[in-house]
């Protein structure tokens, strides 16, 4: 349904078009990848629950908020900057291949490097509109 909606929208304005056009990344990278998630790759450093609490797990910082306007934002954002500041490592998408002498998968981070750019656009569109 979402192509047909994709096909059939007609933009009326910039605002439109530049919202068509990040919808379309948006289906184009779902159609190249139906089955991945943004935390296919995501893995804490060590599975030791001390060190657990060191990182900033993707879970943490992977959000969407409905406003980044006024005192409510201001005080949620300062309340999480002052969390992640006690935290030593940040999660990332990562690989691991290990070289046992098996075949090894091709794997790679092309949906992540496609998927973050279309994030930062989506947010950029949305906060300065």
């Amino acid at each position: 349904m979402f192509a047909l909606r994709l096909e059939s929208f007609r933009p009326k304005n910039d605002f439109e078009q530049e919202c068509l056009n990040i919808a379309k990344g948006f289906f184009t990278l779902y159609t190249d990848y139906p089955a991945t998630t943004v935390f296919q790759h995501a893995m804490c450093a060590n599975d030791d629950a001390e060190q657990e609490d060191e990182v900033i797990g993707m879970n943490k910082y992977i959000s969407f908020i409905a406003n980044a306007n006024g005192w409510l934002y201001e005080t949620l954002a300062e309340s999480v900057n002052n969390e992640f500041n006690e935290y030593g490592t940040i999660e990332e998408p990562t690989i691991v291949k290990i070289f046992s002498g098996a075949n090894i998968t091709d794997c790679n981070l092309d949906f992540e490097n496609r998927l973050f750019p279309l994030i930062g656009e989506l947010c950029y569109l949305l906060n300065n509109h």
